[in-house]
């Protein structure tokens, strides 16, 4: 890559940051402290995955203006991004009740719940913006409905649902995950258009998908760590919740 990134180690894990400021980073740590000074050093962190020092940069500018919308919906994402889901969720509903978008906040903070482990939780938060969502969204909340149901051991709903494949956008991943769910995919077809992809990415939406549905049908299988060695976006969310499944693994959690 031509610019540096932190690592998830670094975000999730507490290790060492070891990458320099860039310059758009050290051009806004030198401008005056106002929110909208604050803001643009949080987005230039963000854009080096330094989200870590991001939240400390929006919750400045909160601190200065607690009513502010745009800090507080950027530092709900930041949250989610490493994994602080308590917070991403009070920030998320902070920013509904000062009249955020409900389908951007509540897709985001069903997410935030399926990374705790709250399927049930995380499945009403995505069938409560359904009716709002075009095609893109669509897919994206029916991928999730589907595997938090198959994580509570509820009937996936949602996978009745028809979103044309020309519609979903660059949810094309999360598409071929739900056609698979809905039996359209074999085992086999899912995972060799997994493996022929160069996208970490992709790769990931598509290998959690069928982590997920064998881990619903009782089988082992070393998907999560497959996922997490391909981790150049390792903040999509596929790859979080492998990464959040496997921190509860290691700490013996359900």
């Amino acid at each position: 890559m031509e610019r540096p990134y932190a690592t998830a180690e670094s975000q999730l894990d507490g290790k060492p940051l070891t990458i320099e400021d860039t310059r758009h980073i050290a051009d806004a740590r030198v401008l005056p402290e106002t929110v909208e000074n604050l803001i643009l050093l949080g987005k230039a962190l963000s854009k080096s995955l330094r989200y870590l020092e991001a939240i400390e940069a929006y919750s400045k500018a909160l601190a200065l203006n607690p009513d502010s919308p745009e800090a507080r919906r950027l530092r709900a994402g930041r949250y989610l991004s490493t994994l602080q889901t308590e917070r991403a969720i009070e920030d998320f509903r902070r920013a509904l009740e000062t009249g955020g978008d409900a389908l951007d906040c509540r897709y985001r903070m069903g997410l935030a719940f399926y990374f705790q482990g709250d399927y049930e939780k995380a499945m009403e938060e995505f069938s409560s913006v359904l009716f709002l969502a075009d095609p893109e969204m669509e897919i994206a909340l029916i991928y999730w409905h589907s595997l938090a149901s198959l994580k509570a051991k509820k009937d996936p709903s949602f996978l009745h649902r028809e979103v044309a494949e020309e519609a979903v956008g660059h949810h094309y991943s999360y598409r071929e995950g739900v056609s698979f769910l809905k039996g359209e995919l074999t085992e086999d077809g899912l995972r060799k258009r997994a493996e022929a992809e160069s996208c970490d990415m992709e790769y990931s939406m598509k290998m959690y998908a069928l982590h997920v549905w064998k881990e619903s049908r009782g089988k082992k299988d070393t998907l999560l760590k497959d996922i997490l060695k391909r981790d150049e976006y390792w903040f999509c969310f596929s790859s979080l919740a492998a990464w959040q499944e496997r921190r509860r693994a290691l700490r013996g959690s359900p």
